[in-house]
């Protein structure tokens, strides 16, 4: 077979941080890079008081119907969050149902917050 199973870090076709997110936290790195269809990204990171805000990006009508895994693509990205947290032993708690989430940006919906 012909050709690397592994990219380097240059290889990879991710919108910039400041795209995907708001506030700072080295974990982020780890789901700038996390795969998703088409490489659109369809999710957005709040960094707010030591919690990390999560929202999904609303897709259109016909975009839904041709692909629709929005939902596992953001999945996807908070696994990645969970492995960086991991990896530099912070805690990682997702709750869906947190209260008082900073207002969810524009074409997006609120997915729940990592403490």
């Amino acid at each position: 077979m012909e050709g690397s199973a592994t990219r380097t870090e240059a290889e990879f076709q991710r919108k910039p941080l400041s795209a995907i997110a708001s506030g700072e936290d080295p974990r982020l790195e780890a789901v700038r890079l996390a795969p998703s269809g088409r490489n659109l990204q369809p999710w957005y990171f709040i960094v707010e008081d030591g919690l990390i805000h999560v929202y999904q990006a609303i897709p259109g009508k016909l975009w839904a119907k041709l692909y629709g895994l929005d939902a596992l693509d953001v999945g996807i990205a908070l696994c990645h969050l969970a492995l960086a947290s991991e990896a530099m032993g912070k805690p990682f708690q997702f709750d869906p149902k947190r209260q008082n989430a900073p207002p969810a940006p524009q074409g997006y919906v609120y997915v729940g917050t990592v403490e």
